[in-house]
């Protein structure tokens, strides 16, 4: 049971290190190609002004497309290793994801952090992370919400993450519907792959509040694997 343990542990740490080279190559070498390649071709646009018709459709075509990839690559990376988390700890990167959707949103935002038993591990803080990134990219998007409460209890047990906002609710109708996307079920996906579930509890005009839970399965992490490390 030891030595599973400890295989367990190694190739875990192996596989985040892996996530954070690959991470580090789509942001410093793909991401930044991409970006001196759009900068140049909004240089071509700019003198094609005066040109045919056609090239300047063409050029404004890729400069999209370019765009949307390089959206992409930035989102990929930071799903394999979210930046906020190198170097400032679990804590503060919630922190700032709460401070940058108040200054986009307007809306109120808290955080309470119940510490108990469980360290979490960096795969866990990842995985958590995004989550409340996602989370309150659909509030600022489509709640309309005034306040934001999120809360992360861990314990012996396992750790939940809760994000509950007052605002308009998923189950409205007519104009300004706010239903589950593909960002929610994108969510559903990684919680189960790890075992966890993730459910939501609303009514119109009486707020959204969704609860990820991650369930302890084995024993805790050892050192190395603990938050922070």
């Amino acid at each position: 049971m030891i030595r599973q343990r400890s295989v367990g542990l190694a190739v875990r740490r192996a596989l985040r290190r892996e996530r954070h080279r690959i991470a580090a190559d789509l942001h410093d070498e793909i991401g930044q190609a991409m970006a001196a390649a759009h900068y140049n071709l909004s240089l071509l646009e700019a003198w094609a002004r005066g040109g045919p018709r056609d090239v300047r459709r063409i050029l404004r075509e890729v400069t999209r497309i370019i765009s949307r990839t390089l959206a992409e690559t930035r989102r990929i990376a930071a799903d394999l290793q979210p930046r906020a988390l190198e170097g400032k700890g679990f804590e503060p990167a919630l922190r700032g994801l709460l401070k940058t959707f108040t200054r986009r949103s307007g809306a109120q935002a808290r955080l309470l952090i119940e510490e108990g038993a469980l360290p979490l591990c960096q795969d866990a803080q990842a995985l958590l992370f995004r989550i409340l990134q996602e989370s309150l990219n659909n509030v600022a998007a489509h709640a309309r919400a005034r306040s934001v409460n999120v809360r992360v209890v861990c314990s012996d047990a396992g750790v939940v993450l809760s994000v509950a906002d007052d605002g308009v609710g998923l189950a409205m109708a007519g104009r300004g519907v706010r239903a589950p996307g593909l960002g929610l079920a994108g969510m559903r996906r990684r919680v189960r792959d790890v075992g966890g579930s993730l459910r939501l509890h609303s009514a119109p005009g009486r707020g959204t509040r969704l609860v990820v839970t991650l369930r302890r399965r084995e024993p805790l992490p050892g050192p190395g694997e603990t938050a922070g490390r």
